[in-house]
């Protein structure tokens, strides 16, 4: 009868037990606009703006907190980009004052160089440039998509506005291919522009003769690595609200022989999301999409959704990495990275101030496409409500 009774006492425990927790995000610190990589061996390198200067933060695989935490500073420096060069050094860039200053890393991140000043401008995007002594940049105003080929022994002084159009300019991005070419996008509220640089004089406009516009579509960011090049369209409120109820995200793919994109297809139609968003590609070819709710209602979260590593797989399930109710902690602005074999981290910025990151996660199940957004849960329950 004890048996049974000490059997039975475990089991009701066991039914009446919560379940286990979902991981915690990590704390960096106190900032805004990150800008994060993934190492092949999967450790993250995260720079974020602190005010006067970087913070950068080195967080391995598996850790609870960086275990190498700099501020950098730099007065009046703009939000940073960190890059990793063929090499494994570490580049960080950032503007001050419509200076743009360079910091390296050859120890991984432990101790950084003085800034020096090597350019000038405010980018909105950066790429280390073939032979890895240089970078390209590029930045946006009311009239201009100025870009900007800056060796790292500083001296360049040209500018090339690669604007063409009518409305002026919303957003600018660019990748740069296998090959050596490059490819920039400028957006605006309707459509988005494309330009692609086929090598000679940067700063001759003949060089960047191939362009066009995909139309419908503003806002877009770029992504490239082994699967190939895509332009990364957030469809906006109203896209996903009415007509044909849009899935949150399209990708099309760029054919890099004829220079022209594919039709779009569309992704992560299981929730509704309004909120910022981004999305990179890893070593092997899988693409990783990271998202905020952006103000769904009393919970608010940060979601995730990737492909395998196969050009024929697609994405599956959207995973929701955090969630809370706390309107402090509402997560804005979230980054993604992640390492070839397709583990990594995402990183946000709360409404108070404060640096995010949690690992990667994919939720079991099925993805199941929802027809219409009214039907799609942003963070929690059956529909969006």
């Amino acid at each position: 009868m004890m048996r049974w009774l000490a059997a039975a006492t475990a089991a009701a425990a066991l039914i009446a037990a919560p379940p286990a927790a979902a991981q915690s995000p990590i704390s960096l610190g106190t900032g805004d606009t990150a800008s994060m990589l993934v190492d092949a061996i999967g450790t993250a390198h995260i720079a974020f703006d602190s005010g006067p200067g970087s913070t950068y933060c080195r967080l391995p695989r598996n850790a609870r907190a960086c275990d190498v935490r700099s501020f950098l500073p730099l007065d009046g420096a703009q939000a940073p980009f960190i890059r990793e060069r063929a090499d494994g050094v570490l580049i960080l860039l950032a503007s001050a004052e419509n200076v743009l200053y360079l910091r390296s890393s050859g120890d991984r991140g432990v101790t950084w160089s003085a800034p020096a000043a090597i350019g000038t401008g405010t980018p909105s995007s950066a790429e280390i440039a073939p032979g890895g002594q240089s970078v390209y940049t590029m930045g946006f105003g009311t009239e201009v998509v100025n870009f900007r080929h800056s060796p790292f022994t500083g001296g360049e002084t040209r500018v090339l506005n690669l604007l063409f159009g009518d409305n002026p300019p919303s957003s600018a991005d660019m990748v740069l291919l296998g090959d050596g070419r490059l490819v920039v996008i400028f957006g605006d509220t309707e459509d988005t522009r494309w330009r692609v640089f086929g090598g000679g004089d940067a700063y001759d406009i003949n060089a960047w003769a191939t362009s066009g516009t995909v139309a419908g579509v503003s806002g877009a960011e770029l992504l490239t690595g082994p699967r190939g090049t895509y332009l990364f369209d957030h469809r906006s409120l109203a896209a996903q609200r009415t007509g044909s109820f849009a899935a949150p995200f399209a990708l099309r793919s760029l054919d890099t022989r004829r220079l022209r994109w594919r039709a779009s297809r569309a992704l992560a139609a299981d929730r509704s999301i309004f909120g910022t968003s981004t999305a990179v590609q890893d070593g092997r070819g899988r693409i990783h999409v990271i998202a905020d709710t952006g103000g769904a209602g009393l919970t608010n979260c940060v979601l995730y959704t990737r492909t395998g590593p196969r050009r024929s797989s697609w994405f599956g399930k959207t995973t929701v990495l955090f969630r809370t109710i706390s309107s402090d902690r509402e997560p804005v602005f979230t980054r993604v990275g992640a390492a070839p074999d397709g583990r990594g981290f995402a990183a946000w910025q709360d409404k108070a101030g404060e640096m995010w990151a949690i690992p990667l996660r994919q939720a079991s199940g099925k993805y199941r496409p929802r027809a219409f957004q009214g039907d799609r849960p942003a963070c929690v329950g059956r529909d969006y409500s």
